[in-house]
């Protein structure tokens, strides 16, 4: 924003909308998940024929998230792009991620179990995915765990 309160390169961040969905065994964990992902992509800035997330943009904490779920179904749909789309850092990882780290954390609340064990359950055995192994994202929880005091209610 320039000192007038105006953005010179008129470019925004888009608008996104995602829906989750999951089901819970008797054991607590996590048996179903749906993750359904909408908005336009950042190529409908330079092409007007876009109508929804490009492969690329799905591969940012969409497709390739890091859980171990015996279920699970990724679905997404057309979304045009009416402005200009110019996202700073990220692009949709910062979406993906937050709708699917609160979901995990609202299904580990209806499962009565701690927000990280569920967590780490739900990441499940080291192995192979689209971007690193799993065992970063057990190793990012674990680091961030020690660092934050929780404000979940005893």
């Amino acid at each position: 924003m320039d000192a007038g309160g105006r953005y010179p390169s008129r470019l925004f961040s888009l608008g996104e909308l995602q829906h989750l969905e999951g089901g819970i065994d008797a054991e607590g964990k996590v048996s179903a998940w749906l993750h359904r992902t909408v908005f336009p992509s950042i190529n409908s800035t330079f092409d007007a024929a876009s109508d929804g997330p490009s492969n690329q943009e799905l591969e940012l904490g969409f497709v390739d998230n890091p859980f171990a779920v015996p279920s699970m179904r990724l679905e997404t749909g057309k979304a045009r792009g009416h402005v200009r789309i110019g996202s700073l850092r990220s692009v949709a990882n910062v979406y993906h991620a937050f709708a699917a780290g609160s979901f995990a954390d609202e299904l580990a609340h209806l499962a009565g179990r701690d927000p990280k064990a569920f967590l780490l359950d739900l990441i499940g055995p080291d192995r192979l995915s689209i971007r690193p192994t799993t065992a970063r994202s057990t190793a990012i929880t674990d680091w961030v765990s020690t660092r934050i005091r929780s404000t979940r209610p005893d």
